[in-house]
This record gives C-alpha cells, structure tokens and sequence, in this order.
C-alpha cells in the first residue's frame, strides 16, 4: 500500500442535503494527520453515530478508482478526499483487502475492520443523484 494523500476537513460546512446540519465530508489534502483509537486530530467528524468511533477511526480510499469516476462523472472534479477519506492510498483494492489486514503507515499500525459504507451526503456533496448507488453497485 502507498499513501498517496492524507485528508482532513479543517471546518465542518453545511450539510448539502441538510443545510441546517453539518457533516465532515469536505476532506481536503494536508501536510500530515495524526490518528487515534477514535478518529484522525483535526478531523471533524460531526455524525458521530455512524462514524469516529474504533471501527472507523479513519477511512482509507483506494486512488485508483478515481479514473472512473472522472470518466463517469467528467463534471466533477475528483480527486483525493472526495469520497471523505483520510487516507487515498495506491496499490490496494476491495478485491485484495480483507478484514484484519494490517498496515503500517508512518507511525500508525492500521487495521481493516469493516469495507466502507458510502452514504447519501457523498451524492449531495458532489451533485451526483445516483452516485451512492454507483459505488456499492
């Protein structure tokens, strides 16, 4: 695995299905992120029932799908942190990763407790109704 870019949401903005909510999922490339048992410092995780807790400390998103979704959704301007990662990394995909695998990256021993769950907010966020459908699909 190579991390290609580590991601934080410095602010919390408004929701965008949900203006009176708001959500993390605006992550934008930083310089370094420091992860605990309960999620990255300086990482806003404002759903914290469905995210932040130890089985999804962070969440890493395989780079190479990017190429699809530009293709896919060319009005869109992918790229790391779009999907709401804390980490886009290289050389791993769903078909090679499994549950309990292990990573170290930098400092950080990294565990794979559960694949990620694309929500409604990525749809909202990006202005692609059917989006969460095509990611699980």
């Amino acid at each position: 695995m190579h991390v290609l870019s580590v991601n934080l949401s410095a602010e919390p903005r408004a929701h965008p299905n949900d203006p009176g909510r708001v959500t993390g999922v605006y992550k934008e490339p930083a310089d370094e992120l420091f992860a605990g048992p309960l999620g990255v410092l300086g990482d806003h995780v404002c759903d914290r029932k469905y995210h932040g807790d130890p089985a999804k400390a962070l969440c890493i998103y395989c780079g190479q799908h990017y190429e699809h979704w530009r293709d896919t959704y060319p009005q869109v301007p992918w790229g790391p942190g779009c999907f709401g990662e804390n980490l886009t990394v290289l050389g791993v995909t769903e078909e090679t990763v499994h549950l309990g695998d292990t990573w170290e990256a930098g400092e950080a021993l990294l565990q794979v407790s559960q694949p990620r769950q694309p929500c409604g907010t990525l749809s909202g966020r990006h202005g692609v109704p059917d989006l969460v459908k095509a990611a699980v699909g």
